[in-house]
C-alpha cells in the first residue's frame, strides 16, 4: 500500500509542476503607464542628488573623494552626504 501511496502522490506532484509551468493563455494583460516629460531646469540650476552611507568618521573620507572628482567632471550636479 505505501507503494501505490507514494506512486500517487509522484504522480499528483509531477502533474501540478507540469501545470505551473505551462504557458497560460489571455492571462497577460500589458499596461503601458505615460508619465510627464520633466521640464528642463534653469539656466545655472544644478540637480542635487543624495546619497547615504553606514560609513562614518574616517570612513567619509573616501567618498568625499570620490564626490570631489564625480562633480568636478560633472559640474552641474551636486551632490549631497
Amino acid at each position: 500500500m505505501p507503494k501505490r501511496l507514494s506512486f500517487a502522490l509522484l504522480l499528483i506532484l509531477a502533474l501540478l509542476v507540469v501545470a505551473g509551468c505551462s504557458a497560460q493563455e489571455g492571462g497577460f494583460v500589458q499596461t503601458v503607464v505615460v508619465t510627464a516629460t520633466p521640464m528642463p531646469l534653469p539656466e545655472g540650476a544644478k540637480t542635487v542628488l543624495r546619497v547615504g552611507t553606514g560609513d562614518s568618521g574616517e570612513g567619509l573620507t573616501p567618498h568625499f573623494k570620490i564626490i570631489e572628482m564625480f562633480e568636478a567632471e560633472n559640474p552641474d550636479i551636486q551632490v549631497q552626504l
